[in-house]
């Protein structure tokens, strides 16, 4: 209906979590893009990625529709001037400096459609095979959150990386939890307001912590009888 891919829905619903959890509505969310914009850089070989940094300014009140026609439209905005190296922005801003945390943002979001990158690079290879590998987990993240989607026939995959001296692995997982969560309201009910997602989404946190805290006397519990005992 709003004529955007699957990426600039992802994005919006980023956006969404963020603000749910900070109550920003101004934020910035960098992403990696090709920079093989011209033909003739086609059979060249190296990495040529670039960053744009989306810039996105909801209201509460938007419903997630509006937000997605919002999201679509500086997504296009920043597609169109990709070219431009990320360094030289940071530069021309002339952003203070501090080695704490990036200039523009960060929260880095890419998406990767596997069977495309499959595709293209078996091209012009056929008496080559082509092999999966695993590679090694970098124990360094350069954001205080990365989220990879990967999409190929069958599912949608999401890896997280994120700085363990902000945010734990406990704090991450529902953060994730908050994603689907998010997704299951917008298809139920994609008119809902921003803000009354935000407050279903409050509702999972108590609910969690609720959840916490019976554990925690039922483990108090059990640690009194065996003194007893």
């Amino acid at each position: 209906e709003k004529e955007c891919t699957l990426f600039m829905g992802l994005f919006a619903i980023m956006n969404i979590l963020i603000y749910s959890n900070t109550q920003l509505e101004d934020m910035i969310i960098g992403c990696p893009v090709s920079g093989r914009d011209e033909s003739e850089w086609d059979n060249q070989i190296g990495c040529f990625i670039n960053i744009i940094a989306i810039r996105t300014r909801l209201k509460k009140e938007n419903s997630f529709g509006e937000l997605l026609v919002n999201v679509k439209e500086q997504l296009l905005n920043a597609y169109e001037n990709q070219v431009y190296p990320f360094d030289e922005l940071v530069a021309a801003l002339k952003l203070k400096q501090d080695d704490s945390h990036n200039p523009l943002f960060d929260i880095m979001m890419s998406f990767h459609n596997a069977e495309v990158t499959a595709t293209k690079s078996a091209e012009g290879l056929k008496n080559l095979e082509l092999l999966p590998f695993a590679i090694a987990q970098n124990s360094l993240c350069k954001y205080d959150m990365v989220l990879n989607f990967f999409e190929n026939a069958e599912e949608l995959v999401l890896s997280t990386e994120f700085n363990t001296d902000i945010f734990t692995d406990s704090y991450i997982d529902f953060f994730l939890d908050q994603f689907v969560y998010t997704l299951d309201l917008i298809g139920k009910n994609n008119i809902a307001n921003i803000f009354e997602i935000s407050k279903q989404l409050k509702l999972l946190e108590e609910e969690k912590q609720d959840r916490l805290i019976q554990a925690a006397r039922g483990n108090n519990l059990k640690k009194l009888r065996k003194q007893k005992s």
